[in-house]
């Protein structure tokens, strides 16, 4: 008899061990889906301000926030860029650049949606692979582009 409680209590306790692992699991997929991260190309889309730029360093507005139009993006930030890519691969961006790490060739941008991304640039022959373009608003840009 006492043996047999002895393996109801082991069992009891692998049971509350596994129950909580997988509550870990399902709470860091879910914290992973939040604050997720979606990658095309040289981009890396965030769905909050990502760890690597938390701060502003190009601009003269310092409250970093995200925004959820155009208009609330001039607004806010006051510049907007367009950026396109080389490589055929990475989207092009409407956004405000607001941090550069140059040592990485590094930038980060804020999005009109309400996301965040990264652009890790890098040189192709002796060009960059990221354009950026001063524009507002987006579709002067668009059609400075198609001629």
């Amino acid at each position: 008899m006492f043996t047999s409680f002895q393996s109801r209590s082991r069992l009891a306790r692998r049971l509350v061990i596994y129950a909580v692992c997988i509550a870990l699991f399902s709470v860091s997929i879910a914290c992973a889906s939040f604050f997720g991260r979606k990658q095309q190309g040289v981009v890396t889309f965030y769905n909050g301000i990502p760890e690597l730029c938390p701060q502003i360093d190009m601009l003269r507005q310092k409250n970093l926030k995200p925004v959820h139009s155009v208009d609330e993006l001039k607004r806010h930030y006051g510049l907007t860029f367009f950026i396109s890519f080389k490589d055929g691969i990475s989207p092009s961006l409407y956004g405000t650049l607001y941090h550069h790490d140059r040592e990485k060739l590094q930038y980060c941008m804020v999005l009109p949606d309400g996301q965040f991304a990264v652009i890790q640039d890098s040189v192709q022959g002796d060009r960059f692979n990221m354009q950026q373009e001063v524009c507002y608003p987006i579709k002067d840009c668009l059609d400075d582009a198609n001629p």
